[in-house]
């Protein structure tokens, strides 16, 4: 199993990533190219150098092999750090100083290095919280993403994945024994319309999902909602039809689409059509919720 892997973010304390108080750690890297992410830093499974304001990345590379001392390397159009033959550099190549010079996004990390913020966060779970791997899609990484969740369980801690389910199959069925709880998204039915939207059909993730029900994992499918695309009546029978035909499905969650991107890394969007998109209106997405749970659905919000 792979003891080292690369992540952009570790929320400690949050609620919003499955049961109870929880240490969620974010993975970089995802196969999916979903045009309206709020985590466009999780896409490249690389180190990235972000630019200062109206800098190119032309002159990124210039600073950095100025201040690094790196004459080897440079920043491609996709600010990942790489090397004159075209390799991407896949390991920790500064120290914490260049944290204050340069906008880094990501760090390569050892289990042993994440458990050890797991073990002292551990005292705030109580019963339900515990351990969540997100991303990006934390199977873009699998051998960490199984070493982790094998060293949280051996510690006795609940863990969890949140997953948009496009990866092999074999990985998943190796996390069924280490993974309590899945949070499973689908963002679209339609096989063309979910190409159009995410660059790959649904047929992997649809049929992932069946996998983990027919183990009996507990999942908890959630759907993003996003205005124009599907926050719409027919979307909504799509997800009654579907809860009817996988009622051992734990519960249902609608997510509603906001633009954190804007404030994070807005020169990692390749979309602009998204720029002036509006968040979902939450009269709307609460007139959702109720019209699911008058059918019989579990849903939170």
């Amino acid at each position: 199993m792979k003891k080292k892997g690369l992540v952009f973010d570790i929320q400690r304390g949050s609620i919003t990533n499955g049961p109870g108080i929880r240490t969620t750690v974010f993975l970089k890297g995802c196969p999916l190219n979903c045009v309206w992410c709020h985590n466009p830093e999780s896409k490249s499974p690389r180190v990235q150098v972000m630019p200062e304001e109206d800098e190119d990345t032309n002159q990124l590379t210039r600073r950095w092999r100025r201040e690094v001392g790196q004459d080897n390397q440079f920043i491609n159009d996709r600010y990942e750090l790489k090397n004159v033959n075209g390799e991407t550099v896949a390991k920790e190549v500064y120290g914490p100083c260049l944290q204050e010079q340069f906008s880094i996004i990501g760090k390569w990390m050892e289990v042993e290095e994440i458990m050890s913020i797991v073990l002292r966060d551990q005292k705030f779970y109580g019963k339900e919280g515990g351990l969540t791997l997100s991303g990006g899609e934390p199977f873009a990484q699998p051998q960490f993403l199984l070493s982790l969740l094998k060293a949280a369980r051996d510690k006795g801690i609940h863990t969890c994945i949140d997953t948009a389910g496009y990866c092999n199959d074999r990985y998943l069925k190796e996390s069924i024994s280490v993974t309590d709880l899945y949070l499973f998204d689908i963002k679209l039915f339609d096989a063309s319309e979910h190409k159009k939207y995410t660059g790959k059909d649904n047929s992997r993730i649809l049929n992932n999902l069946q996998q983990l029900l027919s183990n009996g994992m507990l999942v908890r499918v959630r759907f993003p909602i996003v205005p124009g695309i599907n926050d719409n009546p027919d979307f909504l029978k799509s997800i009654a039809h579907f809860y009817s035909q996988n009622p051992s499905i734990l519960e249902v969650e609608l997510m509603p689409y906001k633009r954190y991107w804007l404030g994070k890394y807005p020169q990692l969007v390749s979309n602009n059509n998204f720029r002036d998109k509006k968040p979902l209106d939450p009269i709307k997405l609460n007139e959702m919720v109720k019209r699911l749970n008058g059918l019989g659905i579990p849903v939170i919000n």
